[in-house]
């Protein structure tokens, strides 16, 4: 489940942990989004970030053949 709290939604970076549980996806699809150009990354305290707008604005392509991804990043 998404984090609500209004603190941290307001930021405007997320993490990719924090990125794949918004969308609902795996991480290997977070960092193929990067590799692709689809998402940039910035370094903040040597961690990658993803600005929150774009990750928001984001819409991976489905699954073909495979379970969604449940928020743990398991399938379903």
């Amino acid at each position: 489940m998404p984090d609500t709290d209004p603190d941290k939604t307001a930021l405007p970076y997320v993490s990719v942990a924090e990125a794949t549980a918004l969308l609902g996806v795996h991480r290997s699809t977070i960092y193929q989004a990067v590799e692709a150009g689809h998402l940039n990354t910035v370094r903040i305290m040597g961690k990658k970030a993803l600005c929150r707008a774009d990750v928001m604005a984001y819409k991976p392509r489905p699954n073909k053949g495979r379970k969604p991804q449940d928020a743990s990043g398991r399938g379903g």
